[in-house]
């Protein structure tokens, strides 16, 4: 899919704002249908290919610019990859408070929903510290992707 998205020859809308992953995009702003994931969408703002929950009108991926295009399935269909450095360098820079859970933290796993998230800047994750480990999360499986040790 995100190959696909970014060889789009599609007009770049411009918002006096940067975009950030979980915002609504503005009602106005079209969104190009995606063949094969009918429920996922694409536009570029600012001129970067965005990939759009079209359910909910909602920015589910960035792709920026130097990013290698790999052929993926839909975000929440799959585990994510390990996160950059940058994510982990974010996460241990910025503590949240732990909540303890009744099992181990594993990755592959969802945490509960009575788990808060936090967003990672610029990047598709988010984290919590859960039992005293800070765990990187996809925000929207909720399944711990790394654990920072």
């Amino acid at each position: 899919m995100v190959n696909y998205v970014a060889e789009q020859p599609v007009p770049s809308i411009t918002l006096d704002r940067e975009v950030a992953i979980g915002e609504p995009l503005p009602s106005d702003v079209q969104v190009y249908e995606v063949p094969r994931y009918r429920e996922y969408g694409y536009t570029v703002i600012n001129n970067e290919p965005v990939i759009v929950d079209r359910r909910v009108h909602r920015v589910v991926d960035i792709i920026h610019e130097g990013r290698a295009a790999t052929p993926i399935a839909p975000p929440a269909r799959v585990v994510m990859a390990p996160p950059p450095a940058p994510v982990r360098e974010y996460v241990v820079e910025h503590e949240v408070p732990s909540v303890t859970i009744d099992r181990e933290v594993e990755i592959g796993q969802p945490l509960p929903e009575t788990v808060s998230l936090y967003r990672v800047p610029r990047y598709r994750y988010e984290y919590a510290t859960v039992n005293g480990e800070t765990t990187i999360v996809d925000p929207y499986t909720r399944q711990v992707v790394d654990v920072v040790r």
